[in-house]
């Protein structure tokens, strides 16, 4: 078992380097992500209030992502 567990860590990381750099520019994939989810009705974007009152409305716990774009 512990034989299998390095190739398949050294595996797995390989694979998410590809992923993240076929993501393109990471400006361009935030920005995207902005647009796409900015009036999605399953998320709520930079609108906390908003947020506060739909998680005290349906007792949901509030998910909250800080992004540091530079």
């Amino acid at each position: 078992m512990k034989a299998l567990l390095f190739p398949l860590a050294l595996a797995a990381v390989s694979l998410s380097s590809l992923s993240i750099a076929s993501a393109g520019p990471r400006d361009e994939a935030v920005n995207g992500d902005r647009e796409a989810l900015r009036d999605s009705e399953l998320w709520i974007y930079n609108d906390l209030g908003r947020a506060i009152g739909a998680s005290k409305e349906s007792g949901k716990p509030i998910f909250l992502v800080y992004r540091c774009i530079p």
